[in-house]
């Protein structure tokens, strides 16, 4: 994933939701992302990423609450990694609404992602698929906005 967005993220704030082992955002917060949030909803695995994690930066943040929790907050790159068997098209949406600059989705590669029912939503706010990638039982879709929200709020007034 990281040779995809690239190696230095600083600068940049990282929200891995789902956040399962937490390793996409100690991997996020090790290239410079700042502030890093972790969003995990079982208790038992928030103490297990809290317990590895417990050494590092005061900017990584581990949080037990849903996956929509954290995408209520702007940031400005996105990782979604549900289980497979939960759609991700629900967490994009909320995510195109609130994301600066990066969407990275982790999907099953059995069961490619079908961005069509977004595509409006998509173009109203100038996002774009900029690649995708298959890594074994893994597609990765990496969803890029044109015109950052700070961008979009300037040219509204």
């Amino acid at each position: 994933v990281f040779s995809m967005l690239g190696q230095d993220l600083t600068g940049c704030s990282f929200l891995d939701s789902f956040g399962g082992s937490g390793i996409m955002g100690v991997e996020a917060l090790s290239r410079g992302a700042s502030p890093v949030r972790i969003t995990e909803r079982s208790g038992k695995t928030v103490r297990q990423i809290r317990q590895s994690c417990q050494d590092l930066s005061n900017d990584l943040q581990i949080v037990q609450c849903d996956a929509d929790l954290g995408l209520q907050e702007s940031w400005d790159i996105v990782f979604l990694d549900p289980p497979y068997r939960i759609s991700v098209v629900p967490f994009i949406r909320q995510a195109l609404l609130t994301t600066n600059q990066t969407i990275v989705v982790e999907t099953s590669s059995e069961q490619p992602l079908d961005l069509a029912g977004l595509a409006s939503e998509m173009a109203a706010r100038e996002w774009v698929v900029d690649r995708t990638r298959i890594y074994g039982s893994s597609l990765i879709t990496i969803l890029h906005r044109l015109i950052s929200l700070e961008d979009e709020a300037v040219d509204s007034q």
